[in-house]
């Protein structure tokens, strides 16, 4: 269902766009690394209340920790795309294991795309911050 521009409904929109592709990728994450992924899947499954509590809201405060909801989000896949695996190679002239570091949680592609889907969302919210300041400045 297609939403108003304006009605604060679209940024969800958006974000669900971000939810959809990020989730899968969150899910390639190798279990060793299981609380690391379930709190960036709870961070990012929690902002769409965060969004509704705040667009329902006339408390511009609330579009405020909608918008530090963002930056944890962001904070966190900067994490994954830092954070790489460890695995283990035999060294073939010693014959001993040796730990290495493997792949991102988060490749950079991903992150950059998701960080992309974000910025969106984050001028969204941020319009309608101003938005809603601008008519409370009227009263």
């Amino acid at each position: 269902m297609k939403h108003q521009s304006g009605d604060g409904l679209d940024i969800i929109e958006k974000y669900d766009t971000f939810g959809d592709y990020i989730y899968k990728k969150l899910q390639e994450i190798p279990r060793e690394h299981g609380i690391l992924k379930a709190r960036a899947i709870n961070l990012i499954e929690e902002q769409p209340q965060l969004f509704y509590t705040a667009i329902r809201s006339e408390q511009i405060s609330r579009l405020h920790i909608a918008d530090a909801g963002l930056d944890s989000i962001r904070h966190m896949l900067r994490r994954l795309a830092r954070h790489q695996t460890d695995i283990y190679v035999t060294n073939k002239e010693t014959g001993k294991r040796v730990k290495k570091k493997g792949k991102f949680l988060l490749d950079q592609k991903a992150h950059l795309h998701a960080s992309m889907i974000l910025v969106e969302v984050g001028k969204m919210l941020g319009a309608t911050i101003k938005n809603k300041e601008r008519k409370s400045n009227k009263r």
